[in-house]
């Protein structure tokens, strides 16, 4: 079965929501190019990263399972 937007009503909202996580990943690219030339403090894009990938898999994992309920 195929799944395309305008047949899921829902898709909107699950889009946007991914679009909300993209400052995350924003701020840990910008704090990377900042301190690249210090690994120190490499810290704070590391978290910021991590937190991305894991809040990433959470609104994918969260919107296949609202597919799934619709």
């Amino acid at each position: 079965m195929v799944v395309r937007p305008s047949s899921s009503p829902g898709a909107l909202p699950r889009a946007v929501a991914t679009v909300l996580l993209a400052p995350v990943s924003l701020a840990a690219a910008a704090l990377l190019w900042r301190h690249a030339a210090e690994p120190q403090r490499l810290r704070p894009a590391l978290a910021l990263t991590g937190a991305a990938t894991n809040l990433h898999g959470l609104a994918m994992a969260a919107g296949l399972a609202s597919m799934a309920w619709s």
